[in-house]
Order: C-alpha cells, then structure tokens, then sequence
C-alpha cells in the first residue's frame, strides 16, 4: 500500500486548517493570527519603518529567507488566501485568460517597498494574509458594519480570482510580486558568481545564458526598471511625508501607536489588535470625515478602559503601526487626555464623590478648591488617558480625548 504524497498543495490546505483555528476567538496570545506574523512582505516592511521586534517576528525573516531559496515559496506551501483563489479558479471552464492580464505584482511590491522606506507602507494594504485576517470581523465583532466592510478586501479578491481565474495570484498580489523580485535577485547574483568563477578559472567558454541564468544586459535592464519602480515609491513616500496632516478629527488610537499621517498607512486593518484587547475598547474607525482613517483601530471608552497591565495589541501587531512596548512602560505612553464636564460633576455641585480620583491608576486627578467648592482637575502631565476614571464616574461627565485636542 503506498503512501500517501505531501504535496505543496495539501501542505498549503493544511496551512489553511491552521489559519481557521488561529482566527477563532479563542485565548492564543501571541498566536492568534500567526500567519500574519509569517508574511514576508508584512515583515519586510515592519522593518522598513524602523519597528522593535518581538521574538515572535523572527518568523517572517525565515519565510523571507525561503522565499529567496525557493520560487514563490510562501505562495506554494504556506498562503490560505491563495488556496481559496486557486480553488475558485478551479471551477472556471477558462482558465487561461490570466496569461493575457498584464503583470503588475513584482511593480507593486517594489513601490511598496520603497515607499515603506520613508515610513509609508501602503502596498500592505493589499497582503494577502491581512486581507484574509480582515475577513473574520464577524466572527469577533458580530453582525456590524465595521465587520463586513472588513470583509470586503477578500471578497474582491475571491471574485476577481472567479471572474479572471489565477490573475490574483500571478498577475496582482503584492506578496506574489516580492517573491518574482526575490527570483530575480537571486537569478541575477547567481549570474553574476557564475561569470565571476568563470573569469577566475580563466576560461574561454561563453557564459551559461539559460533563462535560468539571465543575460548580463538583461541583469541590467530589470535593474534599472526595479530601481525606477522603487524610487517611485521613495518619492511617493516623501510627498506623504512632507503633506500636513489629513483634515481629520484626531482620533484615539491604541498605545504605542505611530503618529497619526504614518499610522494610516502602515496600519494593514488586519484586526489583530482588536481580537488581543481583553476589555474589548478597540474597533474599526467608520468615521466618514476621516477616509484615510476608515476601519483603521480606534478606542472607545465606553464599556471599558485600557488596562495599564496590558501590552497585548502591541505584541500582535504585525506591521509596526502600533509599535512593541513593554508593560513597565505603559505609563509613559499617552494615548488621550481626560476632560471633566464640571456643570455635571457631583463634586462640583457639592456632593460628596471623588470616585475619578480614587481610581485613577497614575494620580492624575487631583482636588482643587475655587470659590470655596472642591471640585476634580486632571494634571495634564500625568495622565496618559486610559479611561479608567471614565466608566465607573457615576454621572458619565468624564471623556477621553486626543492630547491634541485638549491641548488646543
């Protein structure tokens, strides 16, 4: 009886079954999510802005490193997405027709790359594996809006995989197109030592010119069009940088966040921090007059606070958007500032209540007397703005609010 053979495809289906089980709303920590953390091009641009890593991330520069050794690794063993397309694609009659699409992929990752290096990482965005990861907010957010816009990437994606079989996988998907870059990298550099041993042995016969061993006017000409492709994206990049701040409300973002005109762009809307947060404070944005801003993580303070003894959204954020920090810190993190509404302050009608004062975590609010009457102030420089002062207030006076604007 023979046995049975592990192909890359039923190694990639097995990926998938792990992918399902580590999206659930189950305790995994660290792991929820896991495969976000093996995508090369997610790793590649959380150290392209400069991220801290954890020691989960060594995991992706592995996978980064496979993808080097072996054409479009990720793309055969390891990619839950691209085993949903594969499958779509299957059931089409015509499955050709991906070959007459042009090939953008290996341009958007190079962009995306470049632009990742002045802090601006759109193309990640477009991953594959953050677009799979979106598409379980219902599972975790319920039956809402913010959770099925949240699905929309991966249902694209799905139904441009159905309607033009394969184009997804080997014309458009960023991830696939680092994969074509790696190829080409190591084609190039294996050339160029083949040459170079050649000339040391002196030998007189022509270099091995297979397409497996580019030409040396073809090692320059893909060069010179990387390079233009990259450059396009360092420029793209420096205009984002150097453009105020979008016309937005600030919004309140997690700890250790990035600051706000780079968190929008290196934010993936992958949900990984909204599944790790324990008091369950953090959700997509749906803010129409913030677009850039749309489904991007934002706090609210209405059922919880920020925990100062958690850490857990900047462990599992994969991209750098909300950057490694470790609990002992916390305290120096602002996130917002508390704002007392005094007219409907207990305190400041003369009752007795000092509830905000008793909870606070950091001793930012203080008693002050004025005009005879005591009443709560919030020292400005020792609040951090948790929240945790806002929910047990027992008429619900207290709000959180950027440091921005309570600053203005």
């Amino acid at each position: 009886m023979s046995r049975p053979v592990l192909t890359s495809r039923r190694i990639r289906w097995a990926s998938a079954v792990i992918s399902v089980v580590l999206a659930l709303p189950l305790p995994l920590g660290i792991w929820a999510g896991l495969h976000l953390r093996l995508s090369p091009l997610l790793f590649l641009q959380s150290m392209l802005v400069s991220t801290p890593l954890v020691p989960i991330a060594i995991l992706g520069g592995v996978c980064l490193a496979m993808i080097v050794f072996k054409d479009r690794w990720f793309c055969r063993y390891v990619c839950p997405t691209g085993a949903l397309c594969d499958s779509l694609s299957e059931t089409r009659k015509h499955r050709g027709v991906w070959r007459r699409i042009p090939s953008i992929q290996r341009w958007l990752a190079l962009f995306g790359l470049g632009s990742a290096a002045f802090g601006f990482p759109i193309v990640g965005l477009l991953d594959p594996i953050a677009l799979y990861q979106s598409a379980w907010a219902p599972v975790h957010l319920g039956m809402t809006l913010a959770a099925w816009l949240s699905c929309a990437g991966l249902f694209l994606v799905l139904g441009v995989s159905w309607i033009l079989p394969y184009s997804w996988c080997r014309k458009l998907c960023p991830l696939g197109g680092l994969q074509v870059v790696a190829t080409d990298i190591r084609r190039a550099l294996s050339g160029r030592w083949r040459q170079f041993s050649k000339s040391r042995a002196g030998s007189k016969k022509p270099a091995d010119l297979s397409p497996s061993s580019p030409s040396p006017e073809q090692n320059e000409g893909w060069q010179r069009r990387h390079l233009l492709v990259v450059g396009t994206g360092l420029g793209a990049s420096w205009l984002l940088g150097n453009r105020k701040a979008h016309a937005a409300p600030p919004a309140l973002r997690p700890p250790g966040s990035r600051p706000e005109e780079a968190f929008f762009t290196s934010c993936v809307r992958c949900g990984n921090c909204t599944r790790a947060c324990p008091t369950h404070i953090i959700s997509p944005s749906l803010d129409l007059q913030d677009p850039l801003g749309l489904l991007a993580p934002k706090l609210s303070f209405e059922q919880g606070n920020c925990d100062p003894a958690c850490n857990a959204c900047s462990q599992v954020c994969p991209t750098g958007a909300i950057q490694p920090f470790a609990v002992k810190e916390k305290a120096l993190i602002r996130i917002g500032t508390a704002l007392i509404n005094l007219e409907g302050c207990v305190m400041a009608r003369g009752g007795e209540c000092r509830t905000c004062i008793d909870v606070c975590p950091y001793e930012a609010i203080e008693t002050v007397e004025i005009d005879f009457q005591g009443q709560p102030k919030v020292i400005v420089d020792k609040c951090v703005g948790c929240g945790v002062c806002a929910n047990p207030c027992p008429t619900k006076v207290i709000t959180i609010v950027p440091t921005a604007v309570s600053r203005k």
